[in-house]
């Protein structure tokens, strides 16, 4: 029985420990000018390109991100990333490294729009 008791705590403590090590992950930052939206996907370049995955719950900032999702809610729309941002925009990205190898976009921070010459 006390074997049971001993394997039932090493258990416990690795599952406690796995957990933690998820919720651990670092978040870090890539600043860079968006080259690609797709509707679950993002890819910034600077010297390197890296594509991020995105969903409902990653978090857009910006100038008018606000105004625009008031405005597409109040016409019973879910604004999507491509919405909201856009290839050539200068933006920060807040993301982790997943266990899978994706890069996850925890918040994308849209710091400078592109504006066309006219």
């Amino acid at each position: 029985m006390k074997v049971h008791g001993k394997l039932a705590l090493v258990f416990l403590l690795c599952f406690a420990w796995g957990i933690e090590a998820q919720e651990t992950k670092k978040t870090m930052k890539f600043v860079g000018r968006v080259t690609a939206v797709e509707k679950d996907s993002l890819t910034v370049s600077r010297d390197t390109s890296l594509t991020f995955v995105v969903d409902e719950s990653t978090k857009v900032v910006g100038e008018g991100v606000g105004t625009k999702t008031k405005a597409m809610k109040a016409d019973g729309q879910s604004p999507t990333i491509a919405d909201l941002v856009h290839e050539k925009d200068s933006v920060v990205v807040k993301y982790k490294d997943m266990s899978d190898g994706k890069l996850r976009a925890e918040e994308v921070r849209i710091s400078m729009k592109f504006t066309k010459k006219q």
